[in-house]
């Protein structure tokens, strides 16, 4: 039979100091626990007092007897309880003396699951088909290790939705808003929690949001609405040029999107890119996003589209795209050179510039023989950078007393060919 030990808060009854109640925790029926009470004389007299237990049958202690208690000492009591099924046991036990009398409460509860958790739980706003994240606690205040499940219909959601806390623990709990539709939601979840299925208790939690349709707009330089035009103009072959467009959120809710690239042209034909394939603008806000293009082809002129939809939403936005692919773009200073009158296997030097207009490296070529022509070329071929010229030495050395003429081809890449006399 176990003996426990009472640590109860102690009260004074005509100068006798006592435990101001007994209390009996994790039994099981048909068990035996016993208690001691305490009773101590801190007055300066001596103290005679009698007792007597109720009539029931649950709580017992020895045959009844009177009581001396000299000053200063203290004396203990064995309480026997001894319950036969799983109920509530409350009784008392009286004392009486000289002076009056006094009652200590003895009870044996049950350990009862006991968890903690929040009344009410409110998203706010959300845009239609987006979502809203909360987290709370779920604490378990009592001795038990307590399994609990949670239940609740959308659009919202409850994870985990189940679990078991230990004794004096917690778990956090996140719970999700995704609105179908622009209403007012209101749901009790419900959360079961207990021991085993026999002692089953139940709490509500009450979830409430508002769903709400989001509404875009697009923003470039002095243009904003719902259609844009982007002007690329000329770009050199395989040149990245970037715009920055400005999506904007006229709601007081988070606008998730989607920016869909027109279908009709091919993967193989698309010259513009966009950094982003879906996104979200914050509420009353804006969103920036980059478009590219990158011409693949001369002379060729390029148009596609954007839409941008919001997930949900009820509007949407277009960007329209426009560029020019453009090539290399090298001159030559001079039309013609002439070397005048020279003598045979006389050597005469002249000099030209070709100068590259663009910013893109351009790979020339001249078409000339250089073991038979009586012109030479310092530099038959090369590549000059965007932005910069390089110098052309030509030679001439007649071998015979006539009149020399040639037009001399320069090949350049991704442009027209040049001529000079």
């Amino acid at each position: 039979m176990p003996v426990l030990l009472e640590s109860n808060c102690l009260d004074q009854h005509y100068g006798i100091e006592v435990a101001n109640g007994l209390n009996w925790e994790h039994w099981q029926p048909g068990g035996e626990y016993t208690k001691q009470i305490t009773l101590k004389n801190v007055n300066l007299k001596t103290k005679k007092l009698k007792y007597r237990i109720a009539s029931t049958r649950f709580f017992t202690t020895r045959y009844p007897q009177p009581i001396v208690l000299g000053s200063g000492t203290s004396i203990s009591l064995p309480i026997t309880f001894r319950p036969l099924e799983k109920d509530t046991y409350e009784d008392c036990i009286e004392f009486i003396t000289k002076e009056g009398q006094f009652s200590i409460p003895m009870k044996a509860i049950l350990p009862e699951a006991q968890l903690k958790l929040p009344e009410k739980i409110g998203f706010g706003m959300c845009a239609v088909q987006d979502e809203l994240l909360s987290e709370f606690k779920i604490s378990n205040l009592s001795k038990l290790h307590t399994t609990f499940q949670l239940y609740c219909e959308e659009p919202f959601l409850l994870s985990p939705s189940s679990g078991t806390l230990a004794p004096r623990t917690s778990c956090k709990i996140t719970a999700h808003f995704k609105p179908k539709g622009a209403f007012v939601y209101e749901e009790d979840a419900v959360c079961i929690f207990g021991k085993d299925k026999e002692e089953r208790l139940e709490k509500k939690i009450k979830l409430e949001g508002i769903g709400k349709f989001s509404h875009i707009g697009i923003k470039h330089g002095k243009q904003s609405g719902d259609k844009i035009n982007v002007e690329f103009g000329d770009v050199g072959l395989r040149e990245i040029v970037e715009k920055t467009i400005e999506i904007v959120n006229y709601t007081a809710v988070n606008a998730p999107f989607e920016i869909v690239q027109n279908q009709k042209n091919g993967a193989v034909d698309r010259c513009f890119s966009c950094s982003h394939s879906r996104g979200k603008a914050p509420p009353n806000g804006s969103l920036k996003v980059k478009v590219s293009f990158q011409p693949e082809c001369v002379d060729a002129a390029y148009v596609d589209d954007f839409q941008i939809i919001p997930i949900g939403g009820t509007s949407k936005a277009q960007i329209k795209c426009v560029g020019t692919g453009i090539g290399a773009n090298l001159i030559v200073d001079a039309t013609s050179l002439n070397f005048g009158v020279v003598k045979p296997r006389e050597e005469v030097s002249r000099s030209f510039k070709i100068r590259n207009n663009s910013s893109l490296p351009a790979t020339y070529q001249f078409q000339t023989d250089l073991c038979y022509s009586v012109f030479k070329l310092n530099s038959q071929s090369g590549t000059i950078k965007g932005k910069s010229s390089t110098t052309v030495i030509v030679k001439f050395t007649p071998v015979k007393p006539i009149v020399y003429y040639r037009k001399l081809f320069c090949l350049v890449h991704n442009q027209e060919p040049l001529s000079m006399k």
